[in-house]
């Protein structure tokens, strides 16, 4: 048997190793934690990159497709303006072929 300061002495042991245990388990802890965290920033990280990346595409995008519309409109004003030369020649045709009718009707009465 043991006595009494033996016993209270060997209780203290076991609980300065309990409580070594449970130290390491919370530094382990704290360092799962960390590490899952580290892992959750870098995704954070890669993700907010990846924003960037298709925000710049879709500005580039968005450039292209104004410069496009630019050179279209610029063509479809070009295509207008040759019509409206292309109808007012064409009435002015018409017109000649109208004076040059009534000149011949009038030559053969």
């Amino acid at each position: 048997l043991l006595s009494t300061k033996d016993y209270v002495s060997q209780l203290e042991k076991e609980i300065a190793a309990i409580d070594h245990a449970y130290e390491l388990k919370q530094k382990h802890i704290k360092a799962a934690r960390a590490k899952k965290c580290k892992k959750i920033d870098d995704q954070i990280e890669a993700l907010l990159q990846e924003k960037e990346r298709l925000n710049n595409r879709f500005d580039r995008k968005a450039i292209d497709l104004k410069r496009s519309y630019e050179v279209i409109h610029g063509e479809k004003q070009g295509i207008l303006s040759s019509l409206q030369e292309a109808i007012k020649r064409i009435g002015n045709a018409l017109d000649d072929v109208n004076r040059a009718r009534r000149c011949y009707k009038h030559l053969h009465k």
